[in-house]
């Protein structure tokens, strides 16, 4: 398991938190819109897109699925840095994710 903490100071060591509520506190937004605009867009094959108003993010109501539904299988690339976008363009892999709620 891994957290994304931004640090101040770069040559600062990391602290050891408690509880989550101590993290909450000092977490990266990032990181952290990151994932639920995956877990949102994972959650059901209808599930609107994500906007954003002002800077923040607005995660529109999922239609609940209906009885034996299931959303399909889907691949989400998180792509930091622009100059990226040709590299995974050109990647042909397959790949075998876990998705954790």
């Amino acid at each position: 398991m891994a957290v994304g903490y931004a640090k101040e100071d770069r040559n600062a060591s990391i602290p050891h938190f408690k509880n989550l509520a101590e993290w909450e506190a000092v977490k990266s937004t990032k990181i952290d819109v990151t994932a639920q605009i995956v877990k949102h867009t994972l959650s059901s094959d209808r599930a609107p897109p994500v906007t954003f108003l002002n800077g923040s993010a607005i995660f529109p109501e999922v239609p609940p699925l209906t009885k034996g539904e299931t959303p399909s299988k889907k691949v989400v690339i998180y792509q930091d840095f622009a100059s990226l976008a040709s590299v995974l363009r050109n990647v042909s892999c397959s790949f075998v994710f876990g998705i954790f709620a």
